[in-house]
């Protein structure tokens, strides 16, 4: 249910911590959890943005153990899907890239859109008020999701040649 800020929180009512679902799922051993958390606080990250970053959870393991956390859809992105333009023409591309998240479908003013970390709640808040739209959110994993976002940023560039030259430009200057 939309909770003010203009995203769907899920249907289901949280139950647990992550880490509870990560040893559920036998994505991390129990006996594991209180190092991996202690690792986790010392780095100053968050027990899930740290399982990523250290590669201790994959990026398809994890976005389903969100998607079980949040009560929310997992997504899976085929390795050919290119985003539908008519949902994400209302930003740039690079708008998307940055918070890293996608949409999939638009029905009666809700955007359903795919987050790569749907702990982002920042980013959820950002696509609602950028949209106008409530926001359902999904999960998927980060690469599919970005390697997607990347070939309609590639696509767009190559049906404007002139904006194709700027982004060859602002990539030499980084």
């Amino acid at each position: 249910m939309a909770d003010g800020t203009g995203f769907d929180t899920g249907s289901g009512a949280r139950r647990g911590s992550f880490a509870d679902v990560l040893v559920k799922r036998e994505l991390l051993r129990a006996e594991d959890l209180a190092d991996v958390q202690k690792h986790a606080a010392e780095s100053g990250l968050p027990l899930e943005k740290y399982v990523l970053q250290e590669r201790i959870v994959a990026q398809d393991k994890f976005a389903l153990a969100a998607a079980e956390y949040f009560s929310i859809p997992p997504l899976s992105i085929p390795e050919n899907f290119v985003p539908i333009s008519e949902l994400m023409s209302d930003q740039p591309a690079d708008f998307w890239i940055r918070v890293k998240a996608m949409p999939v479908a638009k029905v009666a003013g809700r955007r359903t859109v795919a987050f790569a970390d749907p702990f982002d709640l920042p980013a959820h808040e950002e696509v609602a008020r950028a949209t106008g739209n409530v926001i359902w959110p999904c999960v998927a994993p980060e690469q599919q999701l970005l390697d997607a976002l990347l070939k309609y940023k590639a696509a767009q560039d190559a049906a404007n040649p002139a904006l194709a030259m700027e982004n060859i430009m602002k990539g030499q200057e980084a």
